[in-house]
C-alpha cells in the first residue's frame, strides 16, 4: 500500500468521519475507524495515510497516522510454539471436551435413565397387575413418585373427572400424567391420573378418558 500525506480538512466528531485535503489531488475519505492510536482527529492536522477503493471504486483513507510521529512497528512474529506447549494445548482441548460432556451427561440422565429401570425387579405394579409389562407405563409411575420432571408442560395438571367414570372429589384431588406412546409425535391418548397429595389412588387409561383401568401401585 503507498503512502500520501495530506491534512484534516473536515471532521464531523457526531458521526465519526472526515475528509482529508491533498495538495493537487481530490479531498479522501476517512472513518474513524482507520486512525491508528494516538491519532486525535482535528482540523489541520498533518496525516499520512494509505488508500483503498471502495465497493463503488470510491477511494477511501486506510490505516491514518500523525505526520510527526513514526508509524506503530507491526507486532513482532511469535514464536512457533514448542512441542511442549503444543501437547499441554491438546490436554486442556481434551480436558474441556471432557467437562462438557460429563455435564450434558448429567444433566439429560435423570430424564433417560428410566430406561434403565423397566426390569420385573423394579416394577412398580404388583406382579400379575394389568400392564405390569408397559415400560412406558412404568416411567411415567417412576416420574410421579420422584415428583419430575416431566416432559410435557400438561402434566401435574388438574384432571376435572367432566366423564364422571372416577369417584366423585374435589377440585384439584386428581391430576392427570402422559404416558408416552411409541412413534407418536403428540401426547396421544394415554395417561395416568391420580388422587391425593401424596397420590392415594392411582388409574390408567389408554383411549383418552373413555375408560379407566384403577392399579396397584407400590412405592
Amino acid at each position: 500500500m503507498s503512502c500520501h500525506q495530506g491534512h484534516i480538512k473536515y471532521w464531523n466528531s457526531d458521526k465519526g468521519y472526515g475528509f482529508i485535503a491533498r495538495e493537487h489531488d481530490e479531498d479522501v475519505f476517512v472513518h474513524i475507524s482507520q486512525l491508528t492510536p494516538g491519532v486525535q482527529p482535528q482540523v489541520g492536522l498533518q496525516i499520512t495515510f494509505g488508500l483503498k477503493q471502495d465497493h463503488k471504486g470510491r477511494w477511501q483513507a486506510q490505516q491514518v497516522h500523525n505526520l510527526h510521529e513514526p508509524a506503530l512497528a507491526a507486532p513482532a512474529a511469535s514464536r512457533p510454539s514448542s512441542p511442549l506447549q503444543r501437547l499441554w494445548r491438546v490436554v486442556l482441548l481434551v480436558a474441556a471436551l471432557l467437562l462438557a460432556s460429563f455435564i450434558l451427561v448429567k444433566s439429560i440422565t435423570p430424564f433417560y435413565a428410566l430406561n434403565t429401570q423397566n426390569s420385573p425387579a423394579t416394577s412398580l405394579l404388583k406382579p400379575g397387575s394389568p400392564h405390569a409389562g408397559n415400560t412406558q407405563l412404568q416411567d411415567t409411575l417412576r416420574l410421579i413418585l420422584q415428583g419430575g420432571p416431566y416432559p410435557y408442560s400438561q402434566d401435574n395438571s388438574t384432571f376435572r373427572n367432566r366423564e364422571n367414570l372416577l369417584p366423585p372429589a374435589s377440585t384439584g384431588y386428581y391430576r392427570e400424567y402422559t404416558v408416552k406412546t411409541p412413534g407418536a409425535r403428540d401426547r396421544a391418548a394415554r395417561r395416568v391420573v391420580t388422587g391425593g397429595n401424596p397420590p392415594e389412588v392411582w388409574y390408567y387409561t389408554e383411549d383418552h378418558y373413555r375408560s379407566f383401568v384403577r392399579l396397584d401401585v407400590r412405592p
